[in-house]
């Protein structure tokens, strides 16, 4: 099992408040990946809304894509600042980490396992999310969705 988690007050860059541009980068949460194993990435200020849009883009369907996945964030030059790849010893199973963390990998998942905790991810954003920008929120996960 997998958790992605937001905890904390949600920091809201006050251009983010008025501009979906300023709002994917502009809103940043106390964020942890966790499985039955420990932590395996945990940032004080991440983008979650960047990196939720990020995962929608790279899998609109739901349906387990062909590539594996690499986060680059606006904030930072690292090149999969959070990854999910396929298992090495089972390509029909997947592993979470972080370039930050490399000793922290995650144990072997379903795909189901990654996208039910991912959807979960975007529920607690919306809840999370000031009342004025959820209905923005929404409406950015569906553009994104549809690519």
């Amino acid at each position: 099992m997998i958790r992605f988690a937001i905890r904390g007050p949600v920091l809201l860059d006050s251009r983010a408040a008025e501009f979906d541009a300023h709002l994917e980068v502009g809103f940043e949460v106390l964020f942890s990946i966790r499985d039955s194993q420990g932590v395996v990435f945990d940032e004080e200020h991440f983008s979650a809304l960047e990196f939720a849009l990020a995962v929608v883009r790279w899998c609109p369907s739901g349906v387990a894509p062909g590539e594996d996945f690499e986060f680059i964030s606006v904030d930072s030059e690292d090149i999969g600042l959070v990854w999910f790849r396929r298992d090495a010893e089972d390509a029909s199973r997947w592993r979470v980490g972080s370039v930050w963390f490399p000793s922290r990998v995650s144990e072997s998942l379903s795909w189901d396992e990654l996208y039910r905790a991912f959807v979960s991810l975007c529920d607690e954003i919306e809840a999370v999310a000031p009342e004025r920008v959820r209905s923005r929120l929404r409406r950015l996960f569906s553009v994104a969705a549809r690519g």
